[in-house]
């Protein structure tokens, strides 16, 4: 069994009604348990204070959440030799859905218990850094409009969908790898670590988070009646090179030059200015293995 220190870091906002049931769980678990610990992050980005402030005290920090708080937590455990877990109580939870993490409390403590990690890689978009997938264009305006919706949770995201695909214009890019720029009209910009956004929408099914490469879509402006065969075909992890569609998989730097600023890393929204650097950090990151 492990010695290892353990510390839950509780979003009380995620998931809302499956946060409760799993706090209370935990609750059970951890008292008089000296080997873990609970925090609550109580505002945007607490979780990454959090993490600085106990970084010296645990060896495994379990981010109970969705994609953001995955993201908080993670981005602090960048090229130490703690461990990143999950604790699945979000959205999409597309991070957790692409390590095996499910919302299951023994699961994670047998895990813990067993104390073995695989490293993966990490992106940066400028100075942020996502585990799991960032996005310009439609996908960062659709996910602006998530944020402001009362309510979370897929069908929330349909509607934020519907909406915006209702008013989304094309938008002018100019995409520069080592090797070839590509230029012209988009639809939106995937910059992929894992294969999904969550749900399993798997918006690139052939990333792997462990191969050194940074996984790009490209996606040109199509007719609106091909939305319901795109989106059918990520669910069904179909999606491939076509007329509307180009993946670009690349270990080197990568930048974006756009008029676009609304970027979503990671499930969050953000206001970022062009030009984007891409740059991929190699086994930067370890994954606790469940």
């Amino acid at each position: 069994m492990s010695s290892k220190k353990s510390l839950f870091i509780v979003n009380p906002n995620s998931g809302k009604k499956g946060v409760k049931k799993v706090v209370q769980l935990l609750k059970k678990e951890v008292v008089n348990n000296n080997l873990a610990d609970i925090v609550y992050s109580e505002y945007p980005k607490h979780a990454i204070k959090l993490v600085q402030e106990n970084l010296s005290t645990y060896d495994i920090f379990i981010a109970v959440g969705g994609d953001g708080t995955v993201n908080e937590v993670a981005s602090q455990l960048i090229f130490t030799d703690k461990i990143l877990g999950v604790l699945p109580v979000g959205s999409g939870n597309g991070f957790a859905r692409e390590f095996g993490f499910k919302k299951d409390l023994d699961l994670i403590n047998t895990a813990i218990a067993k104390n073995e990690f695989k490293l993966i890689d990490t992106i940066t978009i400028n100075e942020h850094r996502f585990v799991n997938i960032a996005g310009i264009g439609f996908e960062g305006q659709v996910t602006a409009t998530f944020s402001k919706m009362p309510q979370r949770g897929l069908k929330s995201y349909i509607k934020a969908t519907l909406k915006t695909l209702t008013t989304f214009k094309p938008f002018k890019a100019a995409i520069i790898t080592k090797s070839k720029t590509y230029a012209g009209e988009f639809f939106s910009l995937t910059i992929a670590n894992t294969r999904q956004f969550g749900n399993n929408a798997l918006i690139v099914p052939h990333a792997k988070p462990d191969d050194g490469q940074i996984d790009i879509l490209l996606v040109k402006p199509f007719p609106k009646i091909m939305m319901a065969k795109f989106t059918g075909e990520m669910f069904m992890g179909l999606l491939k090179d076509s007329k509307y569609t180009t993946y670009l998989k690349t270990p080197d730097e990568v930048i974006i030059k756009t008029g676009m600023n609304k970027v979503h890393v990671d499930g969050e929204s953000l206001d970022i200015s062009s030009p984007f650097h891409i740059k991929m950090d190699a086994e930067s990151l370890r994954v606790l293995c469940v």
